[in-house]
């Protein structure tokens, strides 16, 4: 939404020169405006995904729902726990564009040698997203271990988290979780192929009722 909005204020705006740059400045500028929009609800969904996790009875669980996690959250943090590690997103939005900006040519060539192929675009499209995705993963590690840190800050910052990841854990720790996010790339993927198949089905049915 926030996207269209600024496409739309740029078509408007015709004493504005559109120019490459100050497209992708636009373009950044919303993904950056969309991330601080739905990250408390991130951050809900991060902690509470933790709490089932480590909890094997109920009622020894921390938060008792999303509206319980922001009350203890604002109330020992304030609204700066709920952005916790919301700073590492920016670089993690900038060097995802830069990555797409990349590898985009060979992925349109690559995507135009398999035209014929529904499978072989699927598979196409489902590499270049891990490998995006994995690029910036371990940002995404250090903006979850942020969260996970409020209420009993143990890192001071992000380049502090960076450190104590690294010295403490690996660099295999920046990676943890990295095979789920590829099979979830790859389900949506599939997904993407049945809705396809249902649909032509779908629409050859209702031209040969006509």
């Amino acid at each position: 939404v926030i996207a269209k909005a600024i496409h739309h204020y740029g078509n408007s705006r015709e004493d504005i020169e559109w120019t490459h740059t100050r497209l992708q400045v636009a373009v950044f500028l919303s993904a950056v405006v969309n991330q601080f929009l739905v990250y408390p609800l991130y951050y809900a969904g991060t902690r509470m995904a933790n709490d089932v996790i480590t909890s094997s009875n109920s009622r020894e669980r921390q938060f008792n729902g999303i509206f319980d996690v922001y009350r203890k959250t604002l109330k020992s943090d304030g609204i700066a726990g709920v952005y916790r590690g919301f700073n590492i997103m920016i670089p993690k939005i900038a060097l995802l564009r830069a990555v797409t900006a990349v590898s985009k040519p060979w992925q349109q060539f690559l995507l135009h040698h398999f035209q014929g192929s529904v499978l072989g675009r699927a598979v196409v499209n489902t590499l270049y997203a891990s490998c995006r995705s994995m690029v910036v993963h371990p940002l995404d590690t250090v903006s979850r271990r942020m969260m996970m840190t409020s209420g009993a800050v143990k890192y001071r910052h992000s380049l502090h988290a960076i450190t104590c990841i690294f010295y403490n854990e690996g660099v295999k720790s920046f990676y943890s979780g990295a095979k789920a996010q590829i099979l979830k790339l790859a389900v949506y993927q599939v997904y993407g192929l049945c809705l396809r198949y249902v649909v032509g089905v779908l629409r050859r049915k209702n031209t040969g009722d006509k």
